[in-house]
């Protein structure tokens, strides 16, 4: 579900609509980060009862859904890459509440682009840990 989000907010960004692209975008990094937080759950186990609550409670706020994917000192090790720590800075602000802002092609296009970049996007560096 995550590369979905992430192809249709390129696709959304491709065709100028700027404010869904960037909307949709973060959701692709959202769910990726959902997607590291499933990986730490046994099938035959009931997880944590905290642990569900807080990805419910603070389901859309990146920088919470790191610390429950427990991957803060991972993070830490890559934003020694300086592209990587640029990319994660620009996508570390995006927040669910601009669904209901304007949102301009360069500030849509720097989102899409610090998520999906091949070698220092977030997104790569996501799917290493999900």
């Amino acid at each position: 579900m995550a590369q979905t989000k992430l192809d249709d907010a390129a696709f959304l960004l491709k065709h100028g609509r700027h404010s869904n692209a960037y909307y949709l975008s973060g959701y692709a990094v959202e769910l990726g980060l959902k997607a590291a937080i499933c990986k730490q759950i046994i099938a035959e186990c009931l997880p944590d009862r905290r642990l569900i609550e807080d990805v419910y409670r603070y389901g859309q706020d990146l920088r919470r859904l790191i610390n429950l994917a427990g991957l803060s000192e991972a993070l830490a090790a890559a934003e020694n890459e300086p592209k990587f720590k640029a990319n994660w800075s620009i996508v570390a602000q995006w927040s669910e509440a601009t669904r209901y802002e304007m949102i301009d092609a360069f500030r849509a296009n720097e989102l899409v682009n610090a998520i999906a970049e091949r070698k220092a996007g977030v997104f790569q560096w996501l799917k290493l840990h999900w």
